[in-house]
């Protein structure tokens, strides 16, 4: 009997011993977490989120092409150089007209005639040697091309404008979903600590239990019962604790960071909101997915116009300057200038069935605009209703915390006194807790609702501002 005893005070002090280190060990961890509040997180999120650098390097690409596109305008300078090598030297031969002139001037002359055309030589000339050199710059500028510059620069001042607003439909959704991310972590944390007040209210119901039932005031069964939802709420207690790792892993991932995040912003309840016809107008205006589809259909009319301008002809100015002149030849000038026209008259009608497709893109383009439009309408509705939803279950649900809270207390006080059985507490603590998560979650779903709203409207970027006029409500 002695060697029981002793041992279940062995198992105790250790189970204590236990306890003890984890709970220091959860203390390290909660001290290693950094405070952050929402705009230092979203602070965080632009600046280390890859998705949001890619977007921002396709921006840069898109400059880069405005500018080379802008260099159309300007003439195209050349130099070059280069040796040559030939199998043999390049000659004039007319020796012929040497030999006939020789012929008839001895037939007039005679002697005297000969002996003069022997004097004169070989009408042979070296024009140019088997070895040479060669080097000048050369200039071309279109002056004229149907448009087609002009086109080719206007496309690129769309592709640039969509690429920002592609940069800001990134933005927007990740501002959405580290809405999501941080408010869920906050909304784990504030479960499970409802999870350990459960579970401590378990423990000291269970105990109570225990000494009813030795003093006779309560059957077996109930304090067995006391002991199943004591293990349930245990389980329930281990489930949010995994539930809380999981949100911040994510988190952590979208942040790009390695250390735990330990959200400050409350989640709030913004009580004055702008009519629905408010944010459909604005997401007409505001959209960065209608954006993108505003800068598409400028690519498309541009391309239209430079397929349309091939059937104009091209006209440019040349020019070219010789800068070694030791090897020219007799027929080679040191410097050209002109002007040249260049006219395609017949491709097998090729130009023609280009600008028809780019036409048909254009056309194509203009119908997915209009359908995106009445989506987007829609989608902020929907939205927008899903808003006032959890605003109302959230004002639902807040009226029934006080009746539960009260419920809890009267069953509390008639199981001390006997007068109500284990089941009856406990499901009031159940009760109670039931409420509460809820309306944690009803706060969570509308602050994640209100975060898609600005998104589908284009205004992401007030985010903050409506947290921050936003009443705090959060269970802290």
């Amino acid at each position: 009997m002695e060697n029981r005893y002793a041992h279940r005070i062995a198992q105790t002090f250790l189970r204590n011993i236990l306890m003890t280190l984890l709970t220091l060990f959860a203390l390290s961890e909660v001290c290693s977490a950094a405070d952050i509040g929402f705009s230092e997180a979203m602070g965080l999120m632009k600046a280390r989120n890859d998705s949001l650098q890619a977007a921002r390097m396709e921006e840069n690409q898109r400059v880069h092409e405005q500018e080379a596109a802008r260099g159309l305008y300007l003439p195209e300078i050349d130099m070059s150089g280069r040796y040559t090598r030939i199998d043999e030297p390049i000659t004039i031969d007319l020796d012929g007209i040497r030999q006939a002139m020789g012929a008839v001037e001895t037939a007039l002359h005679g002697p005297v005639g000969a002996a003069i055309v022997s004097q004169v030589p070989p009408f042979r000339v070296e024009v140019q040697n088997d070895a040479y050199w060669k080097a000048d710059v050369s200039l071309l500028w279109p002056i004229y091309t149907g448009g087609r510059i002009s086109a080719a620069n206007r496309a690129a001042d769309a592709a640039l404008e969509a690429s920002r607003e592609k940069y800001r439909e990134t933005e927007s959704h990740l501002t959405s979903r580290l809405g999501s991310l941080y408010f869920g972590l906050g909304l784990a944390r504030q479960v499970e600590q409802v999870r350990r007040e459960v579970l401590s209210g378990m423990d000291a119901h269970l105990h109570q239990a225990q000494q009813l039932e030795q003093n006779g005031m309560i059957a077996r069964s109930e304090r067995l019962h006391a002991e199943v939802a004591r293990a349930e709420a245990d389980r329930q207690l281990k489930r949010a604790i995994h539930d809380t790792q999981i949100a911040q892993t994510a988190l952590n991932n979208l942040l790009a960071s390695r250390e735990d995040i330990n959200p400050l912003t409350p989640m709030v309840m913004v009580s004055q909101l702008e009519p629905l016809s408010f944010f459909q107008e604005t997401a007409q205006r505001k959209n960065p997915v209608l954006g993108q589809l505003g800068a598409q259909k400028e690519m498309a009319h541009q391309s239209s116009e430079k397929e349309t301008g091939t059937l104009y002809p091209e006209i440019s100015l040349f020019g070219k300057r010789e800068l070694y002149t030791d090897d020219l030849t007799v027929l080679d000038p040191q410097w050209a200038l002109g002007i040249g026209v260049k006219f395609k008259i017949f491709d097998g009608m090729s130009r023609y069935h280009r600008v028809q497709a780019a036409k048909d893109q254009e056309y194509r383009v203009l119908h997915l605009d209009k359908e995106a439009r009445r989506d987007i309408d829609t989608l902020v509705e929907s939205r927008y209703q899903e808003l006032l939803k959890t605003r109302e279950q959230y004002d639902t649900i807040k009226s029934s915390l006080v009746s539960a809270e009260e419920y809890l207390r009267v069953e509390a006080k008639a199981f001390e006194e006997g007068m109500a059985t284990s089941v009856d507490l406990v499901d009031a603590q159940l009760a109670l807790s039931r409420v509460r998560i809820e309306r944690l979650q009803a706060l969570y779903e509308y602050d994640v609702a209100l975060a898609e709203l600005l998104e589908t409207s284009g205004m992401s970027d007030r985010y903050l501002e409506y947290l921050s006029l936003g009443e705090k409500v959060g269970e802290q």
